[in-house]
């Protein structure tokens, strides 16, 4: 821990898993604007992996994610516009990262976490500081054939290239 103040905000389901999310969260981060879902379960996935750690099944209920929107954004905006850096990941809907773009002098990272989901990411990466993607990400993101990269990582005013 680098002895930062850490809220987590998201969204559980009625569930155990959510209660485990909360439960284990709790002592190292500040919980108050994590909701819980009424009608969704907590976000999972599940992957099956050969030998060589290639992905040969996975399996997802990110349902709840769907509801990750900006009317979500809004609800919490208070909250959101005390903090310094926002870290969001792709999970969340295109909507609710727009929404973020909007407060105010504050400094985006966004995660991708899968080729599907960087439709979520905004046309414009207004108040982006920083995007980190994987080489398929970026590639899907930009629209590009075969970049040669291992990481690729994009900031509002350059694009960094990483050797991972």
């Amino acid at each position: 821990r680098l002895e930062e103040e850490v809220a987590l905000m998201t969204k559980v389901g009625n569930d155990l898993e959510g209660t485990n999310v909360v439960k284990d969260a709790s002592p190292i981060m500040h919980i108050f604007a994590t909701d819980r879902d009424q009608i969704f379960n907590t976000g999972t996935y599940f992957a099956v992996l050969d030998e060589s750690r290639n992905l040969v099944l996975g399996l997802a209920d990110m349902k709840i994610c769907d509801t990750m929107d900006g009317d979500w954004i809004t609800s919490h905006e208070e909250h959101i516009k005390k903090a310094d850096i926002i870290v969001c990941d792709t999970n969340v809907q295109k909507s609710a990262i727009e929404k973020l773009q909007n407060i105010k002098d504050r400094k985006i990272i966004l995660i991708g976490v899968s080729v599907a989901k960087t439709a979520h990411i905004p046309d414009q990466l207004k108040n982006i500081y920083l995007a980190i993607l994987n080489k398929d990400e970026a590639t899907a993101f930009h629209n590009v054939i075969n970049l040669n990269l291992k990481a690729y990582v994009i900031s509002l005013r350059k694009k960094v290239w990483i050797d991972v």
